[in-house]
């Protein structure tokens, strides 16, 4: 009989464990896990997957329930999944140049790049990772340092495990072409403020000239469209608000054709970081792109 309690207790133990360790609760909002981390004065976690990334199911089954690992990210670190299959997750892949799945990224908590690991992590791997840089230069309490990106659809959790997954270089359909853009239009008594990567509604007439562009220098992303229209309206509004070439590049998505609206002609990057800085808000996150990858 005191067999049975006692085992009987330690049961209850291993369960009372397996619960209170559960697995790290990830956003999948990139912008308020920015806001998060200059408020607490964190780090942030941000791990690219696919849902076809078996070796990112791996890491959900075993690194992340490590009850050490979960202790230690909900303390320390705010964590983040961005799935690059989605349509924000692809603006997010090309600015941080992913090709390798999944790829872990830590940043303080002003939202600078502090590591990339382009690998699988077992538990006490990234316990190593998460203790070397959570370091108090890299954890500065203010909001000051937040800069708006774009939402992330939910997350789905995953279930199987496999070998690291390597995106393809380009897709498998004819290679993109950056086309400059001229449009005429009547401009409205007011412009509509810019939005990075959202839809809006495109309708009236337009007047444009089409040509290829030269694949050289550099350029500005405002933002990727899945609809022609809303690039019409982004064209338009660029070009009445600022004396620039503007660049549609068209690419790929999983199939999809998608649009990149580009503000081109910059000689250097030092050129298009200071357009940049000189079009961007509190609602924005353009970032620059070199013309001849294009």
């Amino acid at each position: 009989m005191r067999k049975q309690s006692v085992l009987i207790s330690i049961m209850l133990c291993s369960v009372g464990l397996l619960f209170a360790s559960g697995q790290v609760n990830f956003q999948n909002n990139l912008n308020e896990a920015k806001k998060q981390a200059a408020r607490e004065g964190k780090l942030y976690i941000v791990e690219f997957m696919t849902e076809r990334c078996f070796s990112c199911k791996m890491m959900d089954e075993v690194t992340f329930t490590s009850p050490k690992v979960v202790d230690y990210i909900q303390q320390s670190y705010v964590p983040v999944k961005v799935n690059v299959e989605s349509f924000d997750g692809f603006v997010w892949k090309e600015k941080y140049d992913i090709s390798v799945l999944p790829t872990i990224m830590l940043f303080n908590s002003r939202g600078e790049v502090v590591a990339k690991y382009e690998e699988s992590m077992g538990s006490q791997r990234m316990l190593n990772v998460l203790h070397e840089h959570n370091a108090p230069h890299n954890r500065t309490t203010s909001e000051s340092y937040v800069q708006p990106a774009p939402e992330i659809p939910p997350f789905s959790p995953p279930i199987a495990k496999a070998a690291p997954t390597v995106l393809p270089s380009a897709p498998p359909t004819p290679p993109a072409k950056a086309v400059a853009v001229h449009y005429n239009t009547a401009p409205p008594s007011t412009a509509p403020p810019l939005r990075n990567g959202m839809e809006n509604d495109a309708t009236g007439l337009f007047e444009f000239q089409v040509k290829y562009a030269a694949r050289s220098g550099y350029g500005v992303q405002i933002g990727v469209y899945a609809e022609y229209g809303n690039v019409l309206r982004t064209v338009e509004e660029l070009e009445r608000q600022f004396d620039r070439q503007i660049l549609v590049n068209i690419s790929n998505l999983n199939g999809r054709v998608v649009y990149k609206v580009i503000a081109g002609g910059f000689a250097s990057r030092t050129d298009a970081d200071n357009f940049q800085r000189q079009i961007s808000t509190g609602n924005t996150d353009y970032f620059i792109v070199d013309l001849s990858a294009m």
